[in-house]
Parts: structure tokens; C-alpha cells; sequence
């Protein structure tokens, strides 16, 4: 079964670019590590992005633009920090298949950074707003 984001309704974006759509495993994989980057004070904010993170996915379209950069920054973050402890872990379940290892890392990579790719064409998507941010927060990679 399949899980969606939805970005955006902006008419402006080509229809393909305001969502995405992957299988439940890979969308929780991704998703689940972008949830754990959150920061305390960020809890409003990740309770809005995850609010209907469910059967069918995450829906991002009515977040404000403070909450949509957070949302960003932490999906770059958890991407920067992939693949993770848990990750490396559950792939030592093939020692002897280093291709298919890769694979898994590779595929989910991929997958993050078109989701990047389609957050950044929104309008609310601002790179010194995020850039601020971090500074004030004193957050480094």
C-alpha cells in the first residue's frame, strides 16, 4: 500500500511536484527519523505536520511558513544524519549482499532528496528563514 505527502494546492506548482507518493515502508522509514529530529520546542509544529500521519500519509498543505521551514530543516537534517544506527542494524540482516544493502540506502536517498526537491517549490519554502533559524537555535550539522 502506498502513503502520500501532500505539499501543497498552489496551482502555481506543476500537479506532480505537490505531493509524493512511495511505498508505506519507505515513507516510514523517511518519516519516522524526520519525526525524532523535532526539538521540544518544535512540538506544536510537529503535532500540525503529523496530525494526519495515518493510513494515508502526511498532509502539509495548510502548515504556516514558520512551521513548513521546520519542516524542511528537519527532513534535511534527518537526511544529512541517514543512514542511522537503526538502519545500519537492519541491514546487517545481509552480511553477504552488499549490493542489496546499498540498494536499500541508495532507493530511500533518492527518494528523500525528491522530496526536497518538491518542498523547496513551494511558496513557503524561505532558505534564509531556515538558515536564521538554525543560526538563532545555534544548530550545527
Amino acid at each position: 500500500m502506498g502513503k502520500h505527502l501532500w505539499i501543497s494546492s498552489d496551482a502555481t506548482i506543476v500537479f506532480e511536484d505537490r505531493s509524493w507518493i512511495t511505498t508505506s515502508i519507505v515513507f516510514n522509514n523517511i518519516f519516522s527519523r524526520v519525526e525524532a529530529f523535532f526539538v521540544p520546542s518544535e512540538l506544536a509544529c510537529r503535532e500540525a505536520c503529523y496530525f494526519d500521519w495515518g493510513m494515508d500519509g502526511i498532509e502539509l498543505s495548510y502548515v504556516d511558513k514558520e512551521c513548513f521551514n521546520i519542516f524542511y530543516l528537519r527532513c534535511k537534517q534527518a537526511l544529512i544524519h541517514y543512514p542511522d544506527k537503526e538502519m545500519l542494524a537492519w541491514l546487517e540482516r545481509f552480511p553477504d549482499q552488499p549490493e542489496k544493502r546499498d540498494g536499500y540506502i541508495n532507493g530511500i536517498t533518492f527518494e528523500w532528496e525528491e522530496i526536497l526537491k518538491r518542498l523547496e517549490l513551494d511558496k513557503r519554502y524561505d532558505a534564509a528563514w531556515i538558515e536564521g533559524y538554525r543560526s538563532k537555535r545555534g544548530e550545527v550539522d
